[in-house]
């Protein structure tokens, strides 16, 4: 019973990210190269990914970038109830990649559908990526990111 009304009062403190609203973030973005900046026209999902998870985002590169990320209306999805809802309905049969992920192009879509909503960015709850589950942070354009040298 404790535990409970702890947890309860513990995730009250918390703010996470809604579809729609003003949210703000420190996060992360490794890399394999130099970093000079983010060139979305480079991105292969339409957008950048970025983490709070400083040892997760290191997995794709030994280059770090910190940011702070300031979404004005952001998409908000979650992995098992936006990303694979979707996946099942366009595969009734069940397959999946040959890793069993989902595909990139997918989250593609989800980019899409929220530049074609005039968002600023997609946020992804609760993403198993690499054996951890995040929270995926991919701002639309270098207006939504600041900097931290």
């Amino acid at each position: 019973m404790i535990h409970s009304k702890l947890t309860t009062a513990l995730l009250e403190q918390q703010d996470f990210p809604e579809t729609g609203k003003p949210f703000s973030v420190v996060a992360h973005h490794g890399s394999w190269h130099d970093f000079n900046g983010l060139d979305f026209a480079k991105a292969r999902d339409g957008a950048h990914w970025f983490t709070t998870d400083e040892s997760h985002a290191l997995s794709f590169g030994p280059r770090l970038t910190t940011a702070e990320l300031s979404f004005k209306n952001p998409l908000v999805i979650t992995e098992t109830d936006d990303l694979y809802s979707a996946w099942d309905r366009e595969h009734p049969e069940g397959e999946q990649d040959d890793r069993g992920l989902l595909p990139r192009d997918f989250v593609s879509d989800f980019v899409d559908k929220a530049k074609a909503e005039g968002r600023d960015g997609l946020i992804i709850r609760d993403f198993g990526d690499r054996d951890v589950i995040i929270t995926a942070y991919l701002p639309f354009s270098n207006d939504a990111i600041s900097y931290k040298r």
